[in-house]
Order: structure tokens, then C-alpha cells, then sequence
């Protein structure tokens, strides 16, 4: 194998390797933010129904 060759090779598996990396954290970073934004949604959910139960209670 001519040195070239040897070298297109190399940089070729590593710059995939980088683009595999670089999808996988992105990838992660999206459902981590999405989770995040559903359990957020979730407790301002509850917060307003506490609120709402409390306020009908007092009203009462």
C-alpha cells in the first residue's frame, strides 16, 4: 500500500469517527433537553392544580 493511500485511509475512518461522535452527542443532548422540558411541563401542570384545589377549597 502506497503511503498516500495509507493516509486517505486513515483520515477517512477518523474524520467518520468524528462525525459518528459529534451525531451521538447531539443526539443525546436533544433527548436529555426534551426530557427535561417534559418533566418541566409535568410539575407546572401539578403546581397549577394544587393551586386550583387550594383556591376552590378556600372559596368553599
Amino acid at each position: 500500500m502506497k503511503k498516500t493511500t495509507k493516509y486517505f485511509v486513515i483520515t477517512s475512518i477518523c474524520t467518520l469517527m468524528i462525525i459518528f461522535a459529534f451525531g451521538f452527542i447531539a443526539t443525546t443532548v436533544a433527548s436529555s433537553a426534551a426530557e427535561q422540558n417534559a418533566t418541566l411541563s409535568s410539575s407546572k401542570a401539578a403546581y397549577h392544580n394544587k393551586i386550583t384545589e387550594k383556591q376552590a377549597i378556600l372559596s368553599s
